[in-house]
This record gives structure tokens, sequence and C-alpha cells, in this order.
């Protein structure tokens, strides 16, 4: 689950990093304009199948699998003490 997070938020930074670049061009090749319109609806609509709402789904499915492992430790009745120096 780590990773889907991972890679969508490296798609998400991609695309914001698109839609800010000051000329609106590909540093590599003039010829790959990307829209506008397109970036930024990626980037903000969560009710289509975008990259806004994939970052959001798999960080919730992040943070629960985050709180489960959580659960089971203290449910199992793992503890554990720090000794001091």
């Amino acid at each position: 689950m780590f990773f889907n997070y991972l890679r969508t938020s490296f798609e998400y930074d991609c695309f914001e990093l698109f839609l800010t670049n000051p000329n609106a061009v590909s540093n590599v090749n003039s010829k790959y304009i990307m829209n506008k319109d397109v970036l930024e609806r990626e980037l903000k609509v969560l009710d289509a199948d975008t990259i806004a709402r994939r970052k959001d789904m798999f960080l919730k499915k992040l943070l629960q699998d985050i709180n489960g492992m959580f659960k089971i430790k203290k449910s199992s009745g793992f503890s554990y003490k720090t000794s001091s120096l």
C-alpha cells in the first residue's frame, strides 16, 4: 500500500510541476505542450478517476493499515520498555 501511495504522490507532484512550468513547454522538446485545463482537472477533481482522487484514496488506505498495525500490537498485549542511560 505504501508504494501505491508513493507512486501516486510522485505523479501528483509531476503534474503540479508541469502546471507551474512558466513557459508551459517541456525542457527537452518544445513540441509536447500539455493542456493546462487537463492538468488542473487531474489535480483538483475528486469525483472522477483522477490523480488527486487516487492519491487521497491510497492515503486513506495507508493510514488505515498503519492504525490497524498498532491496534494489533495493543490487543496482543505486546509492550516494550525503554531503558534510560
